[in-house]
């Protein structure tokens, strides 16, 4: 059997402007040991490769509708072309809306294939 923090390291992501990254673990049937186990490690892990698997939008929608979170304490990276470097940032207290294809800021929409890594405080959720 693999060990669970074996799985972690040796994981690795695919990273796309479109899509969310995806999870690439070397052991395919290595998940369904993981969801026959009842540990505490098992389910953090397993709950860890859910939240890679969602994007960009599922993930910004968890943040903002659930109790756990403080939306205010989430930053998005983006890319946009007017700014220096091609990326600039938005604050979730500054975000209106999450509609379907981009979400609503002070300034305007942005499309969510634009964004290139969201944090939650001082960890980093999302990128790509």
């Amino acid at each position: 059997m693999v060990p669970i923090v074996a799985l972690c390291s040796v994981a690795t992501t695919t990273p796309s402007l479109h899509t969310s990254p995806i999870v690439v673990v070397p052991f395919l049937f290595s998940m369904s040991i993981i969801s026959r186990l009842k540990t505490a490690k098992a389910n953090m892990l397993t709950q860890y490769i859910k939240i890679l698997h969602m994007n960009s939008r599922d993930l910004l929608n968890k943040m903002k509708w659930h109790d756990d979170y403080d939306f205010d304490r989430v930053k998005i990276y983006y890319i946009s072309r007017g700014a220096e470097g091609g990326i600039s940032s938005v604050s979730g207290s500054n975000v209106r809306e999450l509609e379907r294809h981009f979400f609503v800021t002070r300034d305007g929409e942005i499309p969510y294939h634009r964004i290139t890594k969201i944090e939650y405080g001082e960890e980093v959720v999302f990128g790509i």
